[in-house]
């Protein structure tokens, strides 16, 4: 949360984006996008500041010296000004993301059959309404995150994996105090699900005071996975 104290420091730009969607309804068609541009400008913000280092180093960079470097500016500036400029660059890269797609949410997301009976849940505000026949969240978060976020997580981990000389690259993004996403923490899960199994970015979740049962996939989404015929849930993406 803004201002707490500790390690890692807070990140006041990713607090106030995710303040404005619904954190209590895990089928918000709204929620799915605001997430998935932040995934998407995370990506496209950190390629382009590792790029900029490697411009300007203080010596030659390899992939290791590069990713030390990344890690300075990130977690150990002392003043975290790099961070919190990071941060609020990504906020702004995603709200005019967010804004632009709006149409394409409204437009495309619900077939023709399920936009005469309704999208499911407001863009405006997240109030519920009637689940349509057919209706499926998984279908959703993959058609948001394909047109979204694929395509900037795809050109970070060409970048990075050139950097390594064609070698297997891995990238690993974490998330502090999980517990605060509430039913965003969901939305994570079902859009990463998409991901390109072969694309080497990670995910580690923390939590302070999270119980084991919060991290358990949804049991609907369970049960969506099952009719398209997928033998895999999305609890895979959890380790403990």
């Amino acid at each position: 949360m803004p201002g707490d104290q500790g390690y890692p420091r807070s990140d006041n730009s990713v607090w106030t984006y995710f303040g404005k969607v619904t954190k209590t309804n895990n089928l918000d068609i709204r929620a799915h996008h605001a997430m998935a541009c932040f995934i998407g400008a995370a990506h496209e913000e950190m390629l382009m500041s590792l790029q900029q280092l490697m411009e300007k180093p203080v010596e030659p960079l390899d992939a290791e010296g590069l990713r030390k470097r990344w890690h300075e500016c990130m977690e150990k500036e002392e003043n975290g000004m790099y961070r919190q400029s990071f941060f609020e660059k990504v906020k702004v890269r995603a709200d005019e993301v967010l804004f632009s797609f709006i149409y394409f949410v409204s437009m495309t997301l619900c077939s023709p059959q399920l936009t005469s009976q309704g999208c499911p849940y407001s863009l405006q505000d997240g109030s519920p309404k009637p689940t349509p026949k057919g209706f499926n969240p998984v279908e959703m978060a993959k058609q948001i995150y394909n047109k979204v976020a694929k395509g900037a997580t795809k050109r970070l981990m060409d970048f990075i994996t050139n950097l390594s000389h064609g070698d297997r690259a891995l990238c690993v993004t974490y998330i502090d105090e999980a517990q605060e996403m509430a039913e965003l923490y969901w939305i994570l899960l079902r859009l990463l699900k998409h991901q390109d199994e072969a694309i080497g970015m990670w995910y580690a979740v923390l939590g302070t005071e999270s119980k084991l049962h919060y991290y358990a996939p949804e049991p609907q989404d369970c049960q969506w996975y099952l009719l398209d015929g997928e033998s895999d849930s999305p609890s895979k993406q959890t380790g403990l």
